[in-house]
Formats: C-alpha cells, structure tokens, sequence
C-alpha cells in the first residue's frame, strides 16, 4: 500500500455489525462487491445499439474480527439457525482531514464458515464470507426505487411525446 502524503486517501475507520439488538464492533476489516448484470440490444449492426437497465445481483462480501471471542460470540448471537439469519453492517472511512464517508449493507446473511488458526504472537482473528441485499453509500441507495424508476418512465414518455 502505498503513503497518502496529500491526505487523498480514506482508510478503514471502524464497523458495526447488529444482530438483533446486540452491537459487535471489534472488526478490522470489511470488503464488499455487489455486480450488475447487464445485457446490450443489437439489430443488425455488429456493435450493440443499447444496453438493458440491468440487474443487480446479491453483494458478496467478507467480514473480519480482529478479536477472536467477539467473533465467537457473533456466531452464537446468530441464534439456533446462523445460516438463515439476517443482520445489518454499517462501516465508515475517513480521511486524515476528518471527511467521513458511510456504507452500509443491508439484510446480511453468512455464506460459509471457514476457520484457520496458527501459532504465533498475533492475535486470533476470524472472518466470515457473507451475502448482502443492498448497499447505501452515505445513506443513499444504490439502486432506484420502483417509484422513482416508475417516474423515469413518465419522464421518457414525455419526452417522446414531446418529439412528435
């Protein structure tokens, strides 16, 4: 990783994962993915004429504790049933001059569990892969609501309608 000398870069500031009521904060690391799949229209030229809206697919992402026995205790707070339950996960980044950016992930579910331990003087952490609904980026989400996508196409046909 290279040095921010000019305070550009944002860093991992901290993370909250609830469950229930329950607030887990010991986490080191968060990654997120959430891919949009998408398809072009042709006729019969050989490039593509447009592109469908697409669809957003369910985020992938991975969740690390820096502290073995939260980690721990997480897993038993995800009740009789870890795999079927849903949680939230809100983390921030900052940079050196204090702007702070949010994300969250929304209806959060585990994946798999895979634990690797080895001796040494650090301490245990733990990760867990994990599957998400949605994502906002300072409270705004990623993907229109129906309303809004239902207006876009009031929008659309009255510009057609317009152009005639």
């Amino acid at each position: 990783m290279g040095l921010d000398l000019n305070g550009f870069a944002y860093s991992f500031s901290h993370a909250i994962v609830r469950v229930n009521e329950r607030q887990f904060t010991d986490i080191s690391a968060v990654s997120i993915n959430q891919e949009l799949q998408e398809a072009a229209v042709y006729g019969t030229d050989m490039r593509p004429l447009k592109r469908s809206v697409g669809q957003l697919q369910m985020g992938r992402g991975q969740l690390t504790f820096s502290d073995m026995g939260e980690a721990v205790d997480f897993f038993s707070a995800l009740g009789d049933q870890p795999f079927l339950a849903i949680w939230d996960l809100s983390y921030q980044l900052v940079k050196t001059d204090g702007d702070l950016r949010s994300i969250d992930c929304v209806a959060c579910r585990l994946t798999s569990l895979g634990i690797e331990h080895s001796a040494g003087s650090e301490a245990l952490g733990l990760s867990y892969p994990f599957s998400f609904m949605a994502a906002k980026i300072n409270g705004r989400d990623l993907v229109l609501s129906p309303k809004a996508l239902l207006q876009a196409g009031i929008n659309i046909a009255q510009n057609i309608a317009n152009l005639l």
